[in-house]
């Protein structure tokens, strides 16, 4: 655990930014000390075009996969993908998705972490490279499902992407 300045220990939550983060926290030493952003400046983070969320489910779990992809359409500004019955690309596993744009994060994701009815789901950003975006960016609600990591494309063919951003990819 980190000590922190002030006292306490463990992360300093109040220099954490989620989703529009253009600095993390750095530590000056082994002890933890944070380094003020204003006095090193702002660290970039790679460029998000938005967002996938992809459900997974099984034959026995599609009905309640199926409401929860329409009550996503009906309720967000989202780009719904079809069902996939068979695994596809890095989803070893019958799984939808949604595309959406960043500023549907704040509304999506923890509407989904309370009305997920018990499906698996993971949400990754869609940088520059879809391998980090589906392993060390990837965010889970449920239990993970090993990804197929080896297969994937370093970027995203623009269908993959929010309509807005497709001619920039």
């Amino acid at each position: 655990m980190l000590r922190r300045p002030g006292g306490g220990f463990g992360p300093r939550l109040d220099r954490i930014r989620f989703n529009v983060a253009h600095f993390v926290p750095l530590c000056d030493n082994l002890a933890g000390t944070i380094i003020e952003p204003e006095k090193i400046g702002r660290i970039p983070v790679s460029e998000n075009r938005g967002y996938h969320a992809h459900v997974y489910y099984n034959a026995g779990t599609k009905p309640a996969a199926a409401r929860l992809r329409e009550a996503i359409i009906g309720k967000f500004a989202v780009e719904p993908g079809g069902f996939s019955d068979e695994p596809r690309g890095p989803h070893p596993i019958s799984q939808f998705n949604v595309i959406f744009k960043n500023e549907e994060f704040q509304n999506l994701v923890p509407w989904l972490m309370l009305n997920r009815d018990g499906l698996d789901v993971l949400v990754h950003p869609l940088t520059e490279s879809s391998y980090d975006d589906h392993s060390k960016n990837a965010l889970w609600l449920g239990t993970p499902v090993p990804m197929k990591l080896d297969i994937l494309r370093p970027t995203y063919r623009a269908e993959l992407l929010p309509e807005d951003q497709r001619h920039t990819a």
